[in-house]
């Protein structure tokens, strides 16, 4: 590919009754295992744009995501300004 270009992913979270296995039996955690089982994206050249895989993009979503919640609960609970 030449030139920019963007890439949009989208994630969705869902209240689950109960705990995510009894809702999806097929569901699988990301797990310390997995991420050691794919390894690390490793560094590309420095002239060229990263080459995120699909795991990584997750992960990066799941981490902002945990801030994001975790910003909105302290503001909830009167620990941050508005």
């Amino acid at each position: 590919m030449d030139g920019q270009a963007v890439v949009l992913a989208y994630m969705t979270v869902l209240d689950a009754p109960g705990l995510v296995p009894e809702t999806w039996p097929d569901g699988r955690p990301i797990s310390a295992a997995l991420l050691a089982a794919v390894g690390s994206p490793g560094p590309g050249p420095v002239t060229e744009p990263p080459a995120p895989r699909y795991l990584d993009v997750l992960m990066h979503q799941t981490h902002g995501s945990a801030e994001i919640r975790s910003t909105l609960e302290r503001r909830a609970y009167g620990m941050l300004g508005s």
